[in-house]
């Protein structure tokens, strides 16, 4: 399926929540010129008719000229997502999302912005702090809903603090604790592989200040440090990876290939070749039984 597949099976009238005035598409707030469908939206946005400015934006789609870019259909379904969320069409805010990263392959501000509220509207509070992170690590001028990644951790923090209470909610706050580094660990991990590490530096960093000491976090560290390892921050980078050793009794292959890599980098080639060691002991059982025998 392509581009255009996609706008036109899912980016139609019938695909709004609502029914959409006859006369109102007739009317000359409609033209065969998407750009004046576009501000003549714009002006309904800004006077709060949200039902009519998410008509005239699927209008403005509906006449664009194809071929068009991806990325200007996928602007004008912000739009019009934007205007949803007010009306608090939450599964069709997260649909139009969808594609709009369908259509340009990748998410931006303004779709981290709209998982972000839509997500917390509907009580998903791990899943809408994931795209906090990423909408602030992407808009570091916090243009708007400055408040979104305190106000989401705070709510996060929340969970964790069920665990003080009664034996269930120990249990319930323990879980949720899990739940958020598995949650938060998935998402930047794909950043990661899809060579974003800016953003999933942030992520890992979140995990890390949120929950020290929970399980699975020195998987953070190792992930941190070689984000850090990207962007050149060799000392940053190494201290990661220490933590991932200290935590896991030195047996992180991760972060001693990471550690390797640094050593390198500043030409430290005789200590690189001891950490070299080290790492092969771990792979290889022969080479660990060797030393094992010759402390013998």
């Amino acid at each position: 399926m392509n581009h255009f597949d996609i706008i036109f099976s899912s980016v139609s009238f019938n695909a709004l929540p609502f029914p959409v005035p006859q006369d109102l598409l007739l009317s000359a707030l409609v033209s065969t010129n998407h750009e004046e469908t576009l501000k003549n939206a714009d002006r309904f946005l800004e006077t709060k008719d949200y039902r009519t400015a998410a008509a005239l934006y699927t209008a403005a789609v509906e006449y664009l000229q194809v071929p068009t870019s991806a990325e200007r259909v996928a602007y004008i379904l912000c739009k019009r997502a934007e205007c949803l969320l007010r009306l608090n069409y939450v599964q069709h805010v997260l649909h139009d999302c969808d594609v709009c990263e369908t259509l340009t392959g990748c998410g931006n501000e303004h779709v981290a912005f709209l998982r972000l509220r839509a997500l917390e509207l509907q009580g998903e509070v791990q899943e809408a702090f994931i795209h906090a992170i990423v909408f602030e690590a992407l808009n570091p001028e916090k243009s708007r809903d400055k408040d979104a990644v305190r106000r989401l951790r705070t709510k996060v923090k929340s969970l964790f603090r069920q665990v003080s209470f009664c034996y269930l909610r120990m249990l319930n706050g323990e879980h949720q604790i899990y739940r958020t580094i598995d949650i938060l660990m998935k998402q930047g991990t794909i950043l990661f592989e899809k060579n974003k590490p800016d953003l999933a530096l942030s992520i890992f960093t979140e995990m890390v200040n949120l929950a020290p000491r929970a399980e699975g976090i020195q998987m953070a560290h190792e992930y941190r440090a070689q984000c850090y390892f990207i962007q050149g921050k060799f000392l940053q980078a190494d201290q990661d990876c220490n933590r991932a050793l200290n935590l896991s009794d030195r047996e992180s292959i991760s972060a001693l290939d990471t550690k390797i890599k640094i050593q390198m980098q500043l030409g430290k080639f005789s200590e690189a070749l001891e950490i070299l060691y080290e790492w092969r002991m771990l792979i290889d059982p022969e080479v660990r039984l060797k030393l094992i025998l010759s402390n013998n």
